[in-house]
């Protein structure tokens, strides 16, 4: 069932760049401001919980827009200020497993 998942998640995660590479390009850097969305994202929601990644990813989406709208020059403060508020008040995350 392990390889099973993993191959779920390889197939998951070729279809994502496939869907997403015409409508982001690609350019340097991308790499790093997806991978700290989806940190952020595991690390609010808790790890473990596909409810928590939902409700994570939302939240995160939110914040993260609403920041890069309002104040753009803080626009990394304001995505890692919530995880790091999350990691001090619930560090299992939102939703994660004790």
């Amino acid at each position: 069932i392990s390889g099973c998942m993993f191959g779920l998640g390889a197939f998951l995660a070729g279809f994502g760049g496939a869907m997403g590479g015409p409508i982001f390009g690609v350019f340097p850097g991308l790499d790093f401001e997806l991978l700290s969305l989806g940190f952020v994202v595991v690390i609010v929601g808790g790890r473990g919980s596909l409810l928590g990644s939902a409700v994570g990813s939302i939240l995160v989406g939110l914040v993260d827009n609403f920041g890069k709208a309002l104040i753009p020059e803080l626009s990394y403060f304001t995505l890692f200020a919530p995880m790091a508020l999350v990691v001090a008040l619930k560090p299992t995350g939102l939703f994660g497993r004790d």
